[in-house]
């Protein structure tokens, strides 16, 4: 056995070992990548959820003012020339007192 005959086998070792140890970390690289990747889509989906509920709930709410501002403005319309009634704000729900000198036409 000569001195690069013991070299060649070194570095076919060191070679070998490098290979292995690269092998491990692409392994553990892609584990982690796909296990982040599942965490994403897991948040991703959670947020979907959550915008989507608010959303029902907005336009639930926006219904409700409507309705509301709806049957307050055909009750304003029915009224009488000179009769005090309270008015309904539906976008900042205030309530306010109105006198109504004529008779409402909307």
């Amino acid at each position: 056995m000569t001195f690069l005959d013991h070299h060649r086998r070194r570095l076919d070792a060191i070679r070998s070992e490098y290979e292995e140890e690269l092998r491990i970390i692409k392994t553990e690289f892609e584990d982690e990548r796909q296990l982040i990747n599942e965490c994403h889509q897991s948040e991703l989906q959670h947020l979907q959820d959550i915008m989507f509920a608010m959303e029902q709930n907005h336009q639930e709410k926006e219904a409700d003012a409507r309705g509301e501002f709806q049957s307050m403005r055909d009750e304003i319309k029915n009224k009488v020339d000179t009769k005090d009634f309270f008015c309904y704000d539906w976008r900042s729900q205030l309530v306010f007192h109105c006198d109504l000198r004529i008779k409402s036409h909307f």
